[in-house]
């Protein structure tokens, strides 16, 4: 389910950044906005000019997951210091590392070295500041159809359909995500490799409960 996946990539959590960081631009000043339907449709028209450009931090990028053939090119790297912060009232302590405040000086460089400056560059990120500066450096540097990718506020609930067993999983997920009830039909697919997928997230916290269909007649 690429459409899914490209937008639930474009929502991972982030890496803790300081107070200045989370002050930046959240839009690309220069270079295009996309909505991730759109960044699928213009991957499906030009599969061979167009290219996702991840722009989180390497651990992000290997342990949180991204979409299938992104490149990965850090526009800021994971600092080497563990900061803890005090929770908000009555949440735990936040601990994460901070991202270095200097953008990566190799970045455009490797861009150039990988890309033509006419290739159609998709950039994300987590929530919208790095792919932002990512993608007006690009810009600036000549790549005139870089696109930062935005993502959406929130999912709303739907009835779907799965039709594989990744791709099911995903909806799933999205589902649990979204505001409202929603229904995930033909969870047969799911079954094949996640067995009681909904009683472990159930266990977990979730809302989440398997409904057998009403037998038409």
């Amino acid at each position: 389910m690429p459409k899914i996946l490209i937008l639930l990539m474009a929502a991972l959590l982030c890496l803790s950044a300081d107070r200045d960081l989370l002050a930046a631009e959240k839009e690309a000043r220069n270079a295009a906005l996309l909505s991730p339907l759109e960044a699928y449709d213009l991957l499906m028209r030009k599969p061979e000019t167009a290219f996702i450009v991840d722009v989180r931090s390497r651990q992000e990028y290997a342990w949180l997951g991204h979409p299938a053939g992104a490149y990965n090119i850090p526009w800021r790297f994971s600092g080497q210091d563990l900061q803890i912060s005090a929770g908000q009232t009555g949440s735990p302590p936040q601990a994460g590392y901070q991202l270095t405040a200097e953008p990566n000086p190799d970045f455009i460089g490797v861009a150039s070295s990988l890309f033509k400056e006419t290739d159609h560059l998709l950039i994300i990120c987590t929530d919208g500041q790095q792919s932002a500066q990512a993608s007006d450096a690009l810009w600036a540097a000549g790549f005139k159809n870089t696109a930062q990718i935005k993502g959406v506020k929130e999912l709303c609930a739907a009835a779907v359909m799965s039709s594989d067993l990744r791709g099911g999983a995903a909806l799933v997920i999205a589902a649990l995500c979204a505001k409202g009830e929603s229904v995930v039909d033909r969870v047969y697919h799911i079954d094949r490799g996640y067995e009681n997928m909904e009683t472990k997230l159930a266990a977990l916290g979730a809302d989440i409960r398997r409904v057998n269909p009403v037998t038409q007649k």
